[in-house]
């Protein structure tokens, strides 16, 4: 029965294309040593040697970007002391709408390079969490893989920047894949998709669920504006571009595959008529 189906007009595809603000990426490292103390690596505090291994991570997403986040920083001092207001319940500015990557470790020295034996030799092992700072949702934890080496004797200052130099490299391989956990980013479009012929809401939702798994890479937010006996309206929210999205709707097939094979789609700059080729509001066949 036609009636049943969905007459789907796509129209008003000019975006609303207002910029967002990216957010920022804080890095924030906790180390925890086990075993010696930093005054034993002739350190007077852990920053000497958190704070340059902070912002060693930090410039690796500067320069490995990715369009979700703006500015890279390393969270000392000003930003530790942010977080600690922020953890607290009090809402910070400087905070807001950044995305926090926490990196804790914990460094254990299992020999302590001594007679014999003159390579001390360091363990280490953690995790990282990225979470965003506006909802405090955790978007993705990973476990570091346990590592232990030895570390040439030498002048501390040698010694240290070897053992941080290995630290460093631990976690590159994780934070590729990160990469893909953060949101897409880029101008914000706003599409309308006029439905015409649902005999009930339920189409409506099938078709909603249809275009979030079709456009999934695209992270859209699909609402149902509004809906009576003519027609309903569907908004999708995403970022990226309008040819993007409409190859991931024509590569699926189309609405059409969904509803079934008597419609047919008829795509254009701008929008798209998926409709039964009898339908006078759907697609003619060409001269």
């Amino acid at each position: 029965m036609r009636g049943f189906l969905l007459a789907l007009l796509w129209v008003g595809m000019a975006s609303a294309q207002a910029p967002v603000a990216v957010p920022k990426l804080l890095v924030w490292v906790e180390l925890t040593p086990t075993g010696f103390g930093w005054t034993d690596l002739q350190l007077k505090e852990e920053a000497e040697f958190r704070t340059p291994l902070a912002e060693a991570w930090a410039r690796w997403w500067r320069e490995n970007p990715i369009p979700a986040v703006g500015e890279v920083l390393a969270c000392e001092v000003s930003c530790r002391a942010d977080l600690v207001r922020w953890r607290a319940g009090e809402a910070v500015e400087a905070l807001k709408g950044a995305w926090l990557l926490e990196i804790r470790v914990t460094l254990t020295r299992t020999v302590p390079g001594e007679g014999l034996v003159p390579e001390p030799r360091f363990a280490w092992q953690g995790g990282m969490i990225l979470q965003s700072l506006d909802d405090k949702r955790a978007q993705r934890w990973m476990d570091l893989s346990p590592e232990e080496h030895a570390i040439a004797p030498g002048a501390a200052k040698e010694s240290n920047s070897r053992l941080a130099s290995l630290l460093y490299r631990g976690p590159l391989g994780k934070f590729l894949a990160l990469k893909g956990d953060f949101p897409t980013a880029g101008t914000r479009r706003r599409y309308e998709v006029t439905v015409r012929g649902a005999q009930h809401a339920g189409q409506l939702w099938e078709a909603m669920a249809w275009y979030r798994t079709t456009l999934a890479e695209l992270r859209p937010e699909v609402e149902l504006s509004s809906f009576d006996s003519h027609e309903g309206r569907i908004l999708i929210f995403f970022h990226g571009e309008e040819e993007k999205l409409q190859a991931l709707v024509q590569g699926k097939g189309g609405l059409e595959s969904k509803l079934g094979p008597a419609f047919k789609s008829q795509y254009q700059p701008g929008g798209a008529v998926v409709a039964p080729p009898a339908d006078p509001a759907g697609p003619s066949e060409a001269p």
